[in-house]
């Protein structure tokens, strides 16, 4: 199962440095002055979908 992660959760990852394993998949880039995914990420997320036999969203509240 692999685990793409965006927005306030991602930015946090990123600040506190905080090591996931192998399935967990951090923003590489984002759009100027926002939470968003910039187009590498995109690309490397479009791929990852593409290659799954299932995919789900989940959000934690209060992280939006």
């Amino acid at each position: 199962m692999l685990f793409l992660v965006g927005g306030r959760v991602a930015v946090e990852a990123q600040e506190k440095k905080i090591a996931f394993k192998n399935n967990v998949v951090l923003p590489e880039d984002y759009i100027d002055g926002t939470l968003d995914i910039g187009p590498k990420t995109t690309e490397k997320y479009k791929m990852a979908i593409s290659a799954a036999s299932f995919s789900g969203l989940e959000r934690p509240d209060g992280k939006i």
